[in-house]
């Protein structure tokens, strides 16, 4: 799967509290109810069970049933998935013990535009030496998450400048620690994360 563009719904009067709809309830209504696919075919993408199928998507619209008539927010967290293949990258193995850290790149600076990047420099680090250094390519606007490609790439910690909150949730919900607002050099960057000097920011909020 991939991960949503959106992860909140809410009321314009006010919610009255809240459900909470996994990812593999997104994934099995945006198949059936929004790409008209059915049950089988949802079953097959998703390499479960036709049975399991009809369980998920059972339960994925009382839910959202419950949110429409009831005015709850709907939030997209959790759930049992594995993404998609396309997010699969050639990178060096982590090293064991290591922390790896990804930083929007362009020529030696942090990218400004999380979402809009080309491409990416991952540092492998442990007791505060650099092990390994390396540049991937991404997939620029086209990409539809990025936070599935760090994902994938082992990345534990993301330093960047300017991400919008959509962004903000994928890269939460990829267990992936965020320091934004982080501009300049990209080297005297990682030289101050490394040095201790770095704390949680607030985060900008800016859309991408």
């Amino acid at each position: 799967m991939d991960y949503p563009e959106f992860w909140s719904f809410s009321p314009i009067d006010g919610a009255t509290g809240s459900v909470i709809l996994t990812l593999d309830e997104y994934e099995v209504i945006k198949n059936i109810d929004y790409l008209a696919k059915t049950q089988e075919e949802t079953a097959s993408i998703m390499n479960v069970a036709r049975t399991t199928i009809t369980s998920i998507y059972n339960e994925a619209r009382a839910k959202i049933a419950m949110a429409l008539v009831t005015g709850k927010k709907i939030h997209i967290s959790g759930g049992n998935y594995s993404l998609h293949d396309s997010y699969k990258i050639s990178i060096k193995d982590k090293p064991d013990g290591s922390i790896r850290i990804a930083i929007p790149h362009l020529n030696g600076n942090v990218f400004e535009h999380f979402g809009l990047a080309l491409e990416f420099k991952f540092y492998d680090i442990q007791n505060g030496i650099i092990l390994n250094e390396e540049i991937i390519k991404a997939g620029g606007p086209e990409c539809k998450s990025y936070a599935g490609l760090l994902k994938i790439a082992n990345t534990d910690i993301l330093i960047c400048d300017v991400i919008g909150y959509n962004a903000q949730a994928s890269i939460l919900e990829a267990g992936i620690k965020l320091y934004a607002n982080r501009s300049g050099n990209i080297n005297k960057v990682i030289s101050e994360f490394i040095n201790d000097n770095m704390s949680n920011s607030s985060i900008n909020t800016d859309n991408q």
